[in-house]
């Protein structure tokens, strides 16, 4: 059974010069799907999550994990999952696959706060 993340925040490294850097931690819930809530919201380093994301079951290859960004929908005050999180082609780094938003991108999720 492959288990559901949603990143609800993130936090950048800063470079030398001031500027954001890549993602060095998000805040991600676990989206329990028959409940269809999200719980456990926790911190995970980038290289955490990239672990998370090669894990497979050795037998049928299937995925473990996946993750989605998430935002919050500020209508019905619910968690709205967003794009699907990749590996990059190089597998130290993770991104968002391409949408029609760039709301649900994470370069645009809020500061971690968790």
């Amino acid at each position: 059974m492959t288990t559901e993340f949603w990143i609800s925040h993130v936090d950048h490294e800063t470079r030398t010069d001031g500027s954001k850097g890549g993602i060095e931690r998000v805040c991600a819930w676990k989206h329990d799907v028959a409940a269809r809530k999200l719980t456990d919201k926790k911190s995970y380093t980038r290289a955490q999550v990239v672990a998370l994301l090669q894990a497979i079951d050795l037998g049928t290859r299937a995925r473990l994990n996946v993750f989605y960004t998430t935002t919050l929908n500020e209508t019905t005050s619910t968690w709205d999952r967003g794009a699907e999180v990749v590996l990059t082609r190089d597998g130290k780094y993770i991104t968002t696959t391409p949408t029609d938003t760039t709301r649900d991108n994470l370069d645009e999720l809020p500061k971690c706060d968790c």
